[in-house]
């Protein structure tokens, strides 16, 4: 996730440089690019595993979800009875991913009202998050 993305409750973003960042965002964008790499990498693997997550044609979020959920839980038990990682052969990188999101049926197009106030909400919830990171390092 980076700066493309609009920040929401539910979809944390980096803090923005411009050129007045303190301390305290910075090392949040640090942790947080840390952390979002470790997801990127995990996801190469659950779809390396599961090729099928590169091509998903269900037309809801209720089914998409559903899916990738079941993806996970098979991945876990496979690591948990010793099944081999699938090889890294095979580079996702230029594979297409069918998922059309603005085909779900669960996509709602957003206000300009609307929009301020989900960004709020997400400017809420990084501060939260950050403040929690910040007590967590001082505790150590």
């Amino acid at each position: 996730v980076d700066a493309a993305y609009p920040l929401r409750e539910y979809l944390l973003t980096p803090y923005r440089e411009y050129g007045a960042m303190n301390r305290q965002q910075k090392g949040f964008n640090c942790k947080f690019s840390g952390t979002r790499v470790l997801i990127e990498n995990t996801f190469s693997t659950l779809k390396k595993r599961f090729r099928q997550l590169m091509y998903l044609e269900l037309h809801t979020i209720y089914w998409l979800n559903k899916f990738i959920i079941s993806c996970c839980i098979l991945h876990n038990l496979c690591i948990d009875y010793g099944d081999e990682e699938p090889d890294d052969d095979n580079n996702d990188d230029g594979a297409p991913n069918a998922i059309q999101w603005e085909n779900c049926t669960d996509n709602h197009s957003d206000e300009t009202v609307e929009e301020r106030a989900l960004h709020k909400l997400g400017e809420i919830k990084r501060t939260k998050v950050l403040t929690e990171l910040l007590r967590s390092d001082c505790g150590k």
